[in-house]
């Protein structure tokens, strides 16, 4: 999960504009991602990431999952699709995208964000 930092690094780098994230960068959804799934990494998988999977209605086993936080452009390159998720959690038979939005006015899933990362979960998933 050192990724997450790593990845979290290079999202601010890209973004040119640290300063939204002094103080901790609250309220930023990249950070909250971040801190979330990486506290999901220290704690035992068991009690805690499985209730996260049980809740998405999905009933797998979280420690053969690999958790990448920030994980960068994922894509269906003949249909020209492409997306940018927030975790994408996999497994042997599992292909899951997280998209985190945050609490405050205007964080709102977007109708084409969620149809492009519905699209690829379903192409990478062979559904």
């Amino acid at each position: 999960m050192v990724g997450a930092t790593r990845n979290l690094l290079d999202e601010l780098s890209w973004e040119g504009n640290a300063i939204p994230y002094r103080n901790g960068g609250r309220g930023r959804e990249n950070v909250l991602t971040a801190e979330v799934f990486r506290a999901l990494d220290f704690l035992p998988r068991v009690p805690f990431l499985d209730a996260v999977l049980r809740s998405a209605g999905v009933g797998a086993d979280a420690e053969g999952f690999d958790v990448d936080v920030l994980p960068g452009d994922e894509q269906i390159a003949a249909l020209g699709i492409r997306a940018q998720p927030d975790v994408l959690l996999t497994s042997a038979s599992h292909y899951i995208l997280v998209e985190a939005k945050g609490m405050k006015p205007g964080a709102s899933f977007q109708p084409e964000q969620l149809y492009r990362e519905a699209m690829i979960a379903e192409h990478c998933s062979g559904g």
